[in-house]
């Protein structure tokens, strides 16, 4: 065991310029990277406060404006949404119903009796 800890400080002393400078980098990296993060959300507070001071009253009338416009897509995509819902589950349900499992035989002796 001795010899394994001593190992390790020969490593660590021969080797603390290289140690040192890769600790120096990751940490320069780290506060990179954080400065960054930062950044980001002060760009959108600045922007958002912005928009909310400068530009509420144009968006509104744009909003207004186009109303109908969207409230059309809106239906259109719901009605794609509901289509797709129904395809969806007639295909469970088909393959839920094998022609040979004894629920379909059960539901087709029902259908035509």
């Amino acid at each position: 065991m001795e010899n394994m800890e001593q190992m390790v400080k020969d490593v660590m002393e021969s080797s603390k310029d290289s140690i040192k400078e890769s600790l120096n980098n990751q940490i320069k990296d780290k506060i990179i990277s954080q400065l960054g993060w930062s950044l980001d959300s002060h760009i959108s507070e600045i922007t958002k406060e912005y928009i909310k001071n400068e530009m509420t009253e144009e968006i509104k009338a744009l909003l207004s404006n186009n109303r109908q416009v969207m409230l059309d897509e809106i239906e259109k995509g719901l009605a794609s949404i509901g289509a797709l819902v129904a395809k969806s589950m007639y295909q469970v349900a088909l393959n839920n119903l094998e022609l040979n499992s004894y629920s379909s035989q059960d539901i087709i002796k029902k259908i035509f009796s």
